[in-house]
Formats: structure tokens, sequence, C-alpha cells
């Protein structure tokens, strides 16, 4: 992510596809993230490599980050989620 971000496609999509996913505390990232990936408070190298290396080194937890991630993803940002949340507003009008 950059210095000021909404909430990114491309992070919904990695998430979406089960990849681990490293991001920083910018706009909606790290509340996303939070707990089902790694949130980089600072933007620097050094934290970055480790958290790289946290996620390569232990595929467990890579595996727990990346499908709780996903599933996240899916109760709260998939079409479906999406739609009924819509449908639930103009219900409620």
């Amino acid at each position: 992510s950059s210095i000021y971000e909404g909430l990114p496609m491309a992070l919904l999509e990695y998430g979406n596809s089960s990849l681990g996913v490293i991001t920083t505390d910018v706009g909606k990232c790290g509340e996303i993230v939070k707990n089902r990936g790694i949130v980089l408070q600072d933007v620097k190298a050094y934290d970055l490599k480790n958290a790289i290396l946290q996620l390569i080194e232990n595929e467990k937890v890579l595996f727990n980050y990346s499908e709780s991630l996903k599933k996240y993803i899916d109760e709260n940002y998939s079409a479906e989620s999406v739609m009924s949340k819509i449908d639930t507003i103009y219900k409620s009008i």
C-alpha cells in the first residue's frame, strides 16, 4: 500500500486468492488484515524483510493467515455479501 490508501482492490484480490498478505496500516488495510496477515506500522526495509521471512519460514502461520483472510473477505466483500447488505438497506427504507 501507499502512504495514503482507501480500500485497495489488490488487497482484496490477494486475500481472496489465499495469498499471505503484508500491508501497512493505512486506510482500511490494517483493519482488514488485522490478525489475518502482517500489518507493518512503519515502512522500513528491515521490517518488511522480517515479515516476508516470517511467512516463508512458517508455513502453518502463512496457511492460517491466508485462510482466515480469505474467509473474512468472502463474508464481507464478496458480491453475494455486498448485495445482501444493499438489499437490507433497501428493505429498511
